[in-house]
């Protein structure tokens, strides 16, 4: 199969439809509305924010909007103090493992695009995840993010090898409590799987979620190209 054809059920469902829920013009209105807000403007969403009230998107647009140097203080501190209440003085630490940087995509601000030619590319292998993730426990780390490039070679099946290889190395100094991924966006059907070997938390990065930039930057013939599908991961 074509590695574009994968999920081409999946692309013909996004294309199909109308609009999808990233409004451009109605942000640049909304920062155009605000280009100028007043402190009580400011303050009255401050204390929205205080109450941890999800804010609406002109109320987002104020604050990035302002540029009153009391009020940016006070955003400050708002920001401290919530950070504090929900999460306390705990920061969390994890190290990120690069488990293949093979990929199909071709994006523009990328040193692992498929048109880089001036780097030798590596596909780790189950022992070679261990002995990384062996200096990694003994190194004092309990977390992991595990990244691959979007290829052939790492499918899902792969994926879940390696998560369970991560977790299967134990150490005098302890083990991996928590592998994350960081990869290209999966089918319902994959994402399913990776929820059966345990993993913690499933990232997908999207650079961009302003079209015309994101079309720039990410060549329509490869399968990051498609924009919905990876919004809607």
């Amino acid at each position: 199969m074509n590695f574009l054809e994968k999920y081409k059920k999946d692309f013909e469902e996004y294309d199909s439809m109308d609009n999808d829920f990233i409004d451009d013009d109605k942000i640049w209105a909304q920062l155009d509305k605000w280009e100028n807000p007043s402190k009580a403007d400011v303050r009255s969403v401050l204390r929205k924010a205080e109450q941890k009230i999800r804010l609406e998107p002109e109320e987002t647009a104020i604050l990035i909007q302002n540029k009153d140097k009391d009020t940016i203080e006070e955003m400050y501190a708002l920001a401290n103090k919530l950070k504090r209440e929900i999460y306390g003085d705990r920061i969390v630490f994890f190290a990120p493992l690069y488990i293949s940087d093979k990929c199909a995509n071709d994006c523009v601000y990328c040193g692992f695009r498929s048109s880089n030619h001036n780097m030798d590319r590596k596909t780790l292998s189950l022992d070679e995840i261990e002995k990384e993730v062996k200096i990694m426990i003994d190194e004092g780390q309990k977390r992991t993010v595990l990244v691959y490039g979007e290829s052939p070679e790492t499918n899902i099946d792969y994926m879940c090898e390696t998560v369970k290889k991560v977790y299967s190395v134990k150490s005098k100094h302890g083990e991996i409590r928590r592998a994350n991924i960081n990869c290209a966006p999966l089918s319902r059907e994959e994402l399913a799987k990776f929820k059966k070997v345990g993993i913690g938390t499933f990232q997908v990065f999207q650079e961009t979620y302003h079209h015309a930039t994101y079309r720039k930057l990410h060549p329509q013939n490869t399968i990051k190209g498609n924009y919905r599908w990876r919004l809607y991961a």
